[in-house]
């Protein structure tokens, strides 16, 4: 199930459109218990992480880092392996478990950081 308007965010801002600073909301009509982006306030990740990481890959992934995408592929990786134990439940424990892994065990997490530091990137909007 595609995640409600993020093929069409996608394309527009692969056209060039910016959108951001918007003064006004523009998804109003969403505002809901129901809505997608509502769901999951007892889970560690919302159904959508999951959901729109196919979108991400076939669109989003040609145009970023390796290391982006890497870490990208290690947390849904590690939010797969959490939602088929049964892990997703938002605990204390399962809480600090999932932070830790996908933080602390991602090695892209770390490259990423450190080129992000690099003089030669200071200019790259992928590392501000």
């Amino acid at each position: 199930r595609m995640v409600e308007d993020y093929p069409m965010w996608l394309k527009l801002t692969q056209s060039g459109e910016r959108l951001c600073y918007f003064h006004l909301p523009t998804v109003g009509y969403r505002i809901h218990s129901k809505a997608i982006n509502n769901v999951g306030d007892g889970v560690l990740f919302k159904p959508s992480l999951r959901n729109n990481f196919a979108v991400r890959k076939a669109i989003a992934h040609p145009f970023l880092p390796w290391e982006m995408v890497k870490s990208e592929q290690y947390i849904h990786w590690v939010s797969g392996f959490f939602q088929k134990w049964g892990w997703n439940k938002n605990t204390q424990w399962n809480s600090r478990w999932y932070h830790f892994a996908i933080f602390y065990t991602n090695p892209f997490y770390y490259w990423y950081a450190l080129k992000k530091r690099l003089p030669a990137n200071k200019n790259n909007p992928f590392y501000l």
